[in-house]
């Protein structure tokens, strides 16, 4: 399809979405004229401590999201979101017609590359892979602190990426066009996960080294809630029998250290191996099974006991996301 029609498409659908969203938010700007590359000031929203800094369009579904109708009007509301945030996503896309196509009417799985990007991912349409898409691409949760980057470019050699919970691979994909990037290890012991995992790695020709198992701070057998995307995780009641590994000696061969592993986190973090380790980290962690009331408190508290300097990227109620270095 042409370029052409490729616009006229995405103009349909901010023209759609944007009337209930600018006379209910007062924007006088279209979606269309909003570049979706622009960040927003430092220090717009959030404490200066926090790392992520969203686009600046992040700021029209923010408000669409938080606006009160009557009523009678919910449905549309829903809908006017959903047209909204679909129109921003799609033009991240270098295919941004067939993306606002799947994701308002199919469950279809799409390959994509970013227009700003060279690398390529899968995911799963309508379901909590295109939440994960929003904090790498839109929310900037996980934009390297300049700290971090400053110690990754010291090395003066690749960087060695270690990945707990991979799910479908969008660190991999997000490091992959922003850092010269050596061995790549992936834990996902989700088969429906790994599948799509597998699917990156395919098409990106990467080489990256997938391990279908639990992400632990002991080797065993667990039990394991399988099918669930982003929420699969170690569960008593769980599903399937799946093996864990002692995670502990891939951290000591990794540069750089992703974990999201839905409140199994903090076994691992609260392993006095901890402070023997030196790579460079970025933690999703959750109320799930946490230790203390205080969550966000506790997980600083761990990594500083363990000689590293903390910085918060996001924080929410029942979890947040944690940069972490030595420097």
């Amino acid at each position: 399809m042409s370029r052409r029609l490729q616009g006229a498409f995405e103009r349909e659908l901010v023209q759609e979405a944007s009337p209930l969203g600018r006379s209910q938010l007062g924007m006088s700007e279209t979606v269309e004229q909003i570049r979706l590359v622009e960040k927003s000031p430092r220090g717009a929203r959030g404490s200066s401590e926090q790392t992520a800094q969203p686009l600046r369009s992040v700021r029209i579904g923010e408000r669409l999201a938080s606006g009160h109708y009557p009523w009678p009007l919910d449905g549309l509301q829903r809908a006017a979101k959903k047209l909204t945030w679909t129109a921003l996503e799609a033009r991240l896309v270098n295919s941004p017609v067939s993306y606002a196509v799947r994701e308002l009417l199919t469950h279809r799985q799409g390959d994509y590359a970013l227009r700003n990007g060279e690398s390529r991912f899968s995911v799963r349409h309508r379901s909590g892979d295109i939440d994960i898409f929003r904090k790498f691409y839109a929310y900037g949760y996980y934009d390297l602190p300049e700290e971090v980057q400053a110690r990754l470019r010291s090395l003066d050699r690749a960087v060695n990426v270690l990945d707990l919970g991979a799910n479908i691979g969008f660190f991999e994909v997000f490091t992959r066009d922003r850092l010269p990037i050596g061995h790549v290890v992936c834990f996902e012991p989700d088969p429906a996960n790994a599948a799509v995992l597998e699917r990156a790695r395919a098409t990106n020709g990467a080489d990256w080294e997938i391990v279908r198992a639990c992400a632990s701070n002991r080797a065993g057998t667990v039990r394991f809630n399988t099918g669930h995307k982003n929420f699969s995780r170690i569960d008593a009641g769980g599903d399937a029998d799946t093996p864990a590994l002692d995670v502990f000696g891939r951290i000591a061969e990794a540069d750089l250290v992703k974990m999201n592993i839905e409140g199994s986190e903090w076994e691992i973090l609260q392993d006095p191996r901890l402070a023997e380790t030196s790579a460079s980290w970025i933690v999703e962690y959750h109320r799930i099974a946490n230790p203390t009331a205080d969550i966000h408190g506790h997980v600083r508290e761990l990594f500083e006991r363990a000689g590293y300097s903390v910085r918060l990227a996001a924080k929410v109620k029942d979890n947040g996301l944690l940069w972490a270095w030595k420097a």
